[in-house]
């Protein structure tokens, strides 16, 4: 009987031992997560948000100017005479961000490699979310009736979407087998 105990008590440590990584994983990233989303929901973080709100206004009214659009960046909103979109919370690709940013950084692979994760990473992400801004003031313009559809669904699945493949791709470069 005691014998039967000792291998079932070898099985269960082995068994822990080669998921331990995963566990580890697993529980740093909700960790990071949940650190991460406290320090966004904290008031002073709130101008930091308007900021960046604001240079993704002001970048897609350049693009949109290009083309002739004639278009205003005034804080968080976009506008001209045709239509106009105000950039809030949610829509500033911040939860993507801080899901990236800690999946990557508590993955076990070397600093340098995190690092160029997060140097391709955010900024795949930040000019993402710069389609998606330009995309739906042009849906509000030409094809309004699609323009709640587009925003709800279409862009929040296709951004979670994105931002695991970003982090699947990364994984590749870190010679990881997913």
């Amino acid at each position: 009987m005691g014998k039967k105990k000792k291998v079932k008590e070898s099985s269960i440590k082995n068994e822990i031992s080669q998921r331990l990584p995963i566990i580890k994983f697993i529980g740093g990233f909700i960790v990071f997560t949940t650190l991460l989303f406290l320090v966004t929901d904290a008031d002073w973080f709130l101008n930091i948000r308007s900021f960046f709100i604001g240079i993704y206004t002001s970048i897609s009214s350049v693009i949109l100017n290009i083309f002739g659009f004639g278009t205003d960046a005034n804080g968080s909103i976009l506008s001209n005479t045709d239509f106009s979109v105000n950039v809030k919370e949610g829509c500033d690709a911040l939860v993507p961000m801080i899901i990236f940013i800690a999946a990557t950084l508590v993955f076990p692979v070397s600093w340098s490699h995190k690092w160029k994760g997060l140097l391709i990473g955010i900024p795949l992400l930040f000019a993402l979310n710069l389609i998606r801004i330009i995309s739906l003031y042009l849906i509000g313009i030409y094809i309004p009736s699609i323009f709640d559809f587009m925003h709800v669904e279409f862009w929040q699945v296709l951004f979670i979407l994105c931002t695991v493949l970003i982090f699947v791709r990364w994984l590749k470069t870190s010679q990881v087998s997913v």
